[in-house]
């Protein structure tokens, strides 16, 4: 599956269980235009419902994560009180995808991931950056509004204190302290950072699709609606009884063996 627009676009590939979606606009440092904005939620969602994508991971090409939405439609339009621009219906489609989707996504961060591509970074599960990785959020400098969506995110992920230093100072910030306020979660030296990636996919490909759907809407709960956690953790042990997930890890452990889990979101199974 390849998306592309001018010398911009949105490209996926999938190698044994693992779709990769490559952001790619290099003269850009791959800022994201509207048209790959459109392109990438379009692209998880798809991916999403494929029974042989098991993890996703988003990057970009040639060094740089993404440099942010690209602001010529910005530019270009009348910015008046009278305007019915407002970039948080460009971008939140694609975080709304990402953020929904029954399958792990990785943010593997390399280089620049500033403002939009940060927010894309942010609506992940995960995110493993690279020594060379640089990001900021940077709205107090354009005068922009981020989205409601965006900014319930980065609270929930790194606290409301560190969420406002961030976005009233647009301060750039390095890999080792972004990893320090939990911005990333994990800082990789540049000659190692693909491999790194590859270990961390295999590791869940290793895994129970069942527990890890069951752990991101249970981690969701907990920030969403933690009176309902008890209920919402009761409906997946229930699902890993009937499904079998359960029985087969148990029978694999005692065996000695490599378990063979099965159950998958997209064979109509769900909680």
């Amino acid at each position: 599956m390849t998306v592309t627009t001018g010398a911009a676009g949105v490209i996926a590939r999938i190698d044994q269980g693992v779709a990769t979606l490559v952001l790619s606009n290099p003269p850009r440092k791959n800022a994201l235009t509207v048209q790959m904005w459109a392109d990438l939620a379009t692209a998880v969602t798809e991916l999403d419902a494929r029974p042989d994508v098991r993890v996703m991971v988003i990057r970009g090409a040639d060094g740089n994560f993404s440099s942010g939405l690209d602001l010529a439609y910005l530019i270009e339009a009348d910015l008046t009180a009278e305007s019915t621009i407002d970039p948080a219906a460009v971008t939140s489609p694609a975080e709304t995808a990402i953020t929904a989707a029954d399958t792990p996504v990785i943010a593997a961060i390399e280089g620049y991931c500033l403002g939009g591509g940060a927010l894309v970074a942010i609506a992940a599960d995960i995110r493993i950056a690279s020594t060379s990785a640089r990001l900021s959020l940077p709205p107090a400098k354009l005068g922009v509004v981020y989205p409601a969506s965006s900014i319930k995110y980065l609270v929930a992920l790194i606290g409301p204190s560190r969420a406002k230093l961030l976005l009233l100072t647009a301060e750039t910030l390095d890999a080792a302290s972004a990893l320090a306020i939990g911005l990333v979660d994990r800082v990789v030296p540049s000659d190692g950072f693909d491999e790194e990636i590859r270990a961390v996919t295999r590791a869940m490909l290793r895994g129970s699709a069942l527990s890890q759907f069951a752990t991101k809407r249970l981690v969701e709960t907990c920030v969403d609606r933690p009176g309902d956690l008890d209920a919402e953790r009761n409906r997946w042990h229930s699902l890993s009884l009937t499904s079998g997930e359960l029985a087969e890890g148990v029978a694999a452990f005692v065996e000695r063996r490599k378990p063979v889990f099965e159950w998958s979101p997209r064979k109509g199974a769900s909680a």
